[in-house]
């Protein structure tokens, strides 16, 4: 797993078939670890390249309205994401309209 420990991040081992390719969506099971009113709301992720300041949506807004514990989180969360081009990203997961982590991933050339 990747992210913040104890806090956030999603399951990854950066083997060929797992990791980040330009525009290849795959599926990432977030794991999110705090109180209830922490980890109830909007959740989104909005991507930011190392080469730009523009933030786009990589996961769109999906509300939480239950905690769903799994690996030893207190919720977990499946996506589909799709990065458009290589280098270092910050992915930022926000639920409601707070930050609540990053995690930094690197999206390899093909």
């Amino acid at each position: 797993m990747i992210g913040e420990e104890g806090h956030l991040g999603f399951l990854y081992d950066d083997n060929e078939e797992s990791r980040f390719y330009p525009n290849k969506i795959q599926k990432y099971m977030w794991h999110f670890w705090g109180k209830e009113d922490e980890l109830t709301g909007n959740f989104e992720v909005l991507g930011t390249h190392e080469n730009s300041n523009e933030e786009i949506i990589i996961v769109p807004k999906v509300e939480i309205s239950f905690l769903s514990p799994n690996n030893g989180a207190n919720h977990h969360i499946p996506t589909n994401m799709m990065l458009s081009k290589s280098g270092m990203w910050r992915l930022d997961a926000y639920i409601g309209d707070r930050l609540f982590g990053s995690v930094y991933v690197k999206v390899h050339k093909k």
